[in-house]
């Protein structure tokens, strides 16, 4: 009987033990500034500067605005939300965003290059003044119910050595839930964030590859408009350029 008693206690006491015990916590969070800059062939980018393209056209960029959404840290074993939505006017010079993140080491970086489907087709007079979705930001197609993802608008001369005034124009205003695009930048060296540690990381944006790929090249003479019309290939050519001139340091 006492034997019987002694097990018992010792499986109450395993049972009350168990229910107490918490595993070691992770490491705590810490801050991570990430700073997106606008380049042009490593140099920082700047609107209505003239530069040479890939075709070596004289190009001047007036315009240059683009939705980065769904932002978020990827490690090997989890992943860290950054950002939701917002337009980034990449010819504004750089933007910094602060972000409170989980410690650990990160080895990439995802971010939608557009507006998520139920954001594009979402009511825009919903948000306020401010909110990278209101009307006031003039990215709404009200003819087509969605937003232009990004607006790249210019000017170009297909002689390298002409002078004075550039007339032709390039407008590529790629839209639609079918140039919604999903870039996976990887990192140059791990981010490792820490408790109570400021990390600071650098988004590239090289403008210059915007123009061309590995297997493909924007031609400004031929492609050079896209409003939400037929040619929807030239704003899909111009969303996987995009995506291969991230680079995340």
């Amino acid at each position: 009987m006492d034997r019987k008693r002694s097990s018992l206690s010792v499986l109450a006491a395993a049972i009350l033990f168990s229910g107490c015990y918490k595993p070691p916590a992770g490491p705590g969070p810490g801050q991570l500034e990430l700073t997106i800059i606008a380049d042009w062939e490593g140099q920082p980018f700047a609107t209505n500067t003239e530069y040479h393209n890939v075709n070596d056209y004289r190009v001047f960029v007036d315009q240059l605005r683009a939705y980065l959404s769904e932002m978020r840290l990827v490690s090997a074993t989890d992943t860290a939300e950054l950002l939701d939505i917002d337009l980034v006017d990449l010819g504004g010079g750089p933007v910094t965003y602060s972000f409170t993140v989980p410690g650990g080491t990160y080895t990439h970086l995802l971010t939608g290059i557009g507006i998520p489907e139920d954001l594009n087709n979402s009511d825009p007079a919903q948000y306020p003044q401010g909110h990278p979705l209101s009307l006031s930001n003039g990215t709404y197609w009200t003819w087509t119910t969605g937003y232009r993802f990004i607006i790249f608008d210019g000017r170009y001369d297909t002689d390298p050595n002409g002078t004075g005034n550039v007339l032709p124009t390039f407008s590529i205003h790629a839209g639609l839930d079918t140039c919604f695009t999903l870039a996976e930048v990887q990192s140059l060296l791990p981010i490792t964030i820490m408790e109570g540690v400021t990390h600071q990381a650098t988004l590239r944006v090289h403008v210059d590859r915007f123009f061309h790929s590995g297997t493909d090249t924007l031609d400004l003479a031929i492609d050079n408009q896209f409003h939400g019309g037929s040619n929807v290939d030239v704003a899909l050519r111009l969303m996987e350029h995009v995506k291969h001139a991230l680079e995340l340091e």
